[in-house]
């Protein structure tokens, strides 16, 4: 009884959640203290059908949690947990109605060890895959920002690039960049510079559309890539978020901050060269900081018909 709640206790923090402790707390304080006042054969029942309501907690939330994160080990837990909810009636209906005891013990406790054999298997699997996962957004997510970082971004980018090659589609790109973030690093800690970097990431996230693709490529730089986009719309949306920062201020450490932006705005059709691109925005945004910061500069870049007369 006590390892069935103890489990039980265990799936609901994994799947962080609290519903049920105190009252299944309650049957579990009952079932251990009906030890004191029923014979032998029928603690047996109290004890399968506690730890059968404990297992199916357990499903409950190892369901939740394995179809939330798509992690099979926590599926598997509920399938355990399912065998022991199917299982114990079967073993009891033996035990106490066909009369057959040492049958339904002996389908009980199989039942039992199963399960937990599987629970213990699906949570090794769980921790793994988890691992795995983790490893995954470390390789290609910016810790700070958890945005996309380079590489991310180009895996995000894959498929969509390609269909902008096959179909000759215009794709552009802003390059962001905060102005002054060293002074505000010397002046006020690097602590404070990082939450910048962090509020400019979520408003940048905001004011995104779902179509296009955002990534933290510097320190203080973020990319932006929109697919399907020209470079006139391109420049419409870098300056709308630019006066959207410039008009926000940012409440840091009890003090606010005014901080604005500077972006580069770079275009191309057809096949995309993501590094040249996105250097060709940079360029477009060193332009706009060197013109004063708090600017939209742009650059085209256009394919080179070539032809020839023939005499």
């Amino acid at each position: 009884i006590l390892n069935s709640f103890i489990l039980f206790m265990a799936a609901g923090a994994r799947a962080e959640a609290t519903g049920g402790r105190i009252v299944l707390g309650a049957v579990c304080l009952a079932s251990c203290l009906t030890v004191f006042f029923v014979t032998p054969e029928q603690m047996f029942l109290v004890q399968s059908s506690a730890a059968a309501l404990f297992f199916g907690g357990v499903g409950y939330h190892g369901l939740r949690r394995g179809l939330h994160k798509r992690n099979t080990g926590d599926l598997l837990g509920s399938a355990a947990a399912a065998l022991m909810v199917i299982g114990i009636p079967v073993a009891l209906y033996q035990y106490s109605v066909a009369g057959e005891t040492g049958q339904g013990r002996a389908i009980g406790i199989g039942v039992h060890g199963t399960a937990y054999i599987l629970v213990a298997i699906g949570f090794l699997t769980s921790v793994l895959i988890e691992y795995q996962q983790h490893l995954s957004h470390l390789a290609t997510q910016d810790p700070l920002t958890r945005l996309h970082n380079r590489r991310g971004l180009e895996n995000a980018l894959h498929v969509t690039l390609a269909q902008s090659a096959r179909s000759q589609l215009e794709t552009s790109a802003i390059m962001l960049g905060i102005d002054r973030l060293r002074e505000i690093n010397e002046n006020f800690g690097q602590e404070v510079g990082d939450q910048v970097i962090r509020q400019i990431a979520q408003q940048l996230q905001r004011k995104c559309r779902s179509s296009d693709v955002l990534a933290r490529t510097g320190g203080d730089e973020y990319l932006m890539v929109l697919p399907d986009t020209k470079l006139a719309d391109a420049r419409q949306l870098a300056e709308r978020i630019r006066a959207g920062i410039a008009e926000e201020t940012l409440n840091l450490n009890h003090q606010s901050l005014s901080i604005t932006i500077s972006l580069g705005v770079a275009s191309t059709q057809g096949h995309v060269e993501l590094d040249k691109l996105s250097a060709e925005a940079k360029r477009a945004m060193k332009l706009a900081k060197q013109g004063g910061s708090n600017r939209v500069a742009s650059v085209e870049s256009k394919p080179i018909h070539l032809r020839t007369t023939a005499h």
